[in-house]
């Protein structure tokens, strides 16, 4: 292969970002190999000009931070009867595999039935102190809710022995 051959090959398939704004040719004593990678040549980084980070991004991380911190800080509310949970919820469940869509239907005599996947189970719902629990079958399943009103009330579900986390949305 030839220089110019390399050079062509060079010019086609190296994007111009990378390829150096320098003089091209062959330097005292070079070779033609030596002017294709003097002409194509990585260039450093320093050429770029620095990012100023002012008191706006500053601003902007320190808010995004107080957000995510308040929104991890939220306490769900004591469950004192089964009225606020009863209704369709769907959301998604985590297993430790990947997200599968989860439909979860809460009666007002405290029975729930579960769906995802090819999975179909059916349960009850125990309010004691504030907490509501679930048991449900089959496989035996059980853990607690987590309720959280608002604009759209959101639903938690957490196993307590297996991988079996739902989050939910009242609706559809």
């Amino acid at each position: 292969m030839t220089a110019d051959q390399i050079g062509i090959w060079l010019e086609r398939h190296v994007p111009p970002l990378f390829r150096s704004r320098g003089r091209s040719g062959i330097l005292a004593g070079g070779s033609p190999y030596t002017m294709v990678v003097t002409k194509y040549r990585f260039r450093n980084n320093r050429s770029a000009p620095r990012q100023k980070c002012g008191l706006r991004s500053a601003a902007t991380t320190a808010l995004a931070v107080l957000i995510l911190v308040g929104c991890a800080s939220a306490t769900p509310t004591p469950i004192n009867s089964i009225e606020p949970l009863v209704g369709k919820w769907s959301g998604t469940l985590d297993q430790g595999g990947g997200l599968q869509l989860f439909y979860l239907t809460i009666n007002p005599d405290a029975t729930l039935v579960a769906t995802w996947g090819l999975n179909w189970n059916n349960g009850t719902i125990t309010i004691e102190k504030g907490v509501a629990s679930y048991q449900m079958s089959p496989p035996p399943r059980e853990g607690t809710f987590r309720y959280y009103p608002g604009g759209r009330p959101s639903l938690f579900m957490d196993d307590t022995f297996f991988s079996f986390h739902a989050v939910m949305n009242k609706g559809p």
